[in-house]
């Protein structure tokens, strides 16, 4: 065979081996960017904790020098909030940056909710001074939801009272009465009913957490 033949033949076989070559290689690069697009779709979706079914109730103790206060307890009460408006409620005491400790007196709540705590953020389901409601500390952003879920400390037999509550405002002498009238609608026998009652006055001067401002004392 004649070189020019064999040149004949081996240039059409090289040029579609390079060009095999060159459709692989593209398809690599290719596939490699739409799994570089997939992997920055992914998102990670916030969680929600699921309501116990009835009303619950906490009270929270931080301040803005706190890094676990701002990291973490205040974003996993305000996630809480969020997602379970309906059944749960929690009232903040919180230091600001510029205003300080707000005023509590005359109840002074947050002595007590602070009186078994050993430092800060500090939140008590219930009324709780002591046991898994008592929480001291905090970590990620979903905090509270597990002892939220399971009912923070509060029997399900919450939802046989109700509740009215009407306000008088005296202008003159800056003075709120408040009437709180509780009836109750099972038929079990009767027990004392401990009744919190902090009245949130103004929202905070700092937020507890970034872009949220709860309602405190």
């Amino acid at each position: 065979m004649t070189a020019a033949r064999m040149l004949s033949i081996v240039q059409p076989v090289a040029l579609a081996a390079l060009v095999v070559v060159m459709s692989f290689t593209g398809f690599m690069v290719m596939d490699e960017k739409v799994e570089e697009r997939e992997q920055l779709k992914q998102k990670e979706m916030p969680l929600y904790a699921t309501s116990p079914g009835h009303a619950v109730f906490g009270e929270y103790v931080g301040a803005h020098w706190c890094p676990p206060c701002m990291d973490s307890a205040g974003p996993s009460l305000v996630n809480l909030k969020n997602s379970n408006g309906e059944d749960f409620t929690f009232v903040s005491f919180f230091e600001s940056e510029s205003g300080g400790w707000p005023s509590d007196g005359p109840i002074y709540r947050t002595d007590h909710v602070m009186a078994s705590s050993s430092g800060y953020p500090t939140f008590a389901f219930a009324d709780a001074q002591s046991g898994s409601c008592y929480k001291v500390g905090s970590s990620g952003t979903n905090y509270y939801d597990a002892d939220y879920e399971v009912g923070g400390c509060m029997g399900s037999e919450i939802s046989e009272y109700a509740m009215e509550l009407s306000t008088v405002l005296n202008s003159a002498g800056d003075e709120v009465t408040i009437t709180v009238a509780v009836t109750y609608l099972g038929s079990s026998p009767l027990s004392p009913l401990p009744l919190p009652s902090p009245l949130p006055e103004r929202a905070p001067i700092s937020p507890i957490c970034m872009g949220a401002t709860p309602r405190y004392l």
